[in-house]
């Protein structure tokens, strides 16, 4: 099995600098951009799917625990 640990890290660190697109947190999903990449955020299921335009690849899915999906929110800094 794919360790994806790192992948949510990185996913964490990086989410202050996605740009928010459809952000409703109330909502089931959040869309944010940065760069070619759009970030889909599934808060019911505490998942975020990517995909990149540039690449016309298919996106990837990573479920995140709830703490980490707790820190996701706390960088994406929606208040």
């Amino acid at each position: 099995m794919i360790d994806l640990s790192k992948h949510n890290e990185d996913l964490i660190r990086d989410a202050n600098t996605w740009k928010p697109l459809n952000v409703y947190p109330l909502e089931r999903v959040m869309v944010f951009e940065s760069g070619s990449q759009s970030y889909f955020v599934y808060t019911e299921l505490h998942t975020v799917s990517v995909s990149d335009a540039s690449r016309r690849e298919v996106s990837n899915s990573y479920a995140l625990t709830e703490d980490e999906f707790s820190r996701l929110m706390g960088e994406l800094n929606l208040d």
